[in-house]
């Protein structure tokens, strides 16, 4: 059997986004404790009063759980492409054609252009390098474009396979760019990679703010 606090802070633990409003006083810590009231009695093998749940929340704002509990993300590598052109399309029925005629079109092409495509529910968003956008408007149409933005950096950091199941990994680089008024664009993960669009004039800054607080040594 646990105490409540070490119950409370295995949940904070698990939820770097709760703990960061906690630690900011942006968290209504009765609303938050009604919401884990029943995951906190299973773990603590007893009933739980949402009082007790709100003083472990004090106590655990009065001594922040420290870094060293939580995974410290480190990337062993950074790559960047440019200039990236980012078109949106909504879909339609020829539009898995479409994507098949354009990757067909790049056996041909230069292998370093960049390309990922996002099929999402209704719309296709397709970052590539700005050198294939003419191929791309004729394969999809210029006048069916619905969205389009260029001068973006893609920069690709690489993870190491353990992360995969490491919670808020993706948070702390978005949280660690969004706290330097890095405005990201769009993500893309893989299984080993988050790739992050940016604004051509934000890429060094990118970079370092990455390279700083990530970078493996």
């Amino acid at each position: 059997m646990i105490s409540i606090t070490d119950a409370v802070r295995q949940e904070l633990i698990y939820n770097p986004l709760i703990m960061e409003f906690l630690n900011e006083g942006l968290l209504n810590t009765s609303e938050y404790a009604r919401k884990i009231q029943n995951k906190i009695q299973e773990n603590c093998f007893k009933k739980v009063e949402i009082n007790s749940i709100v003083t472990s929340l004090s106590r655990l704002k009065q001594n922040p759980i420290s870094k060293s509990e939580l995974t410290k993300l480190q990337i062993s590598d950074i790559q960047t492409k440019y200039p990236i052109v980012d078109l949106l399309y909504f879909k339609d029925t020829d539009s898995a054609t479409k994507i098949g005629k354009l990757y067909s079109l790049l056996q041909t092409e230069n292998r370093n252009h960049f390309l990922n495509i996002i099929a999402g529910v209704t719309e296709i968003n397709i970052f590539a390098s700005s050198e294939l956008m003419n191929a791309i408007f004729e394969i999809f149409g210029e006048k069916k474009l619905k969205y389009k933005r260029d001068e973006l950096t893609a920069i690709t950091v690489k993870l190491a396979k353990d992360y995969i199941d490491s919670l808020g990994i993706t948070y702390q680089i978005l949280r660690s760019l969004v706290l330097e008024n890095v405005n990201v664009v769009e993500t893309v993960t893989t299984y080993s990679e988050v790739t992050i669009f940016v604004d051509k004039i934000n890429t060094q800054k990118t970079i370092e703010i990455l390279s700083k607080n990530f970078l493996s040594r």
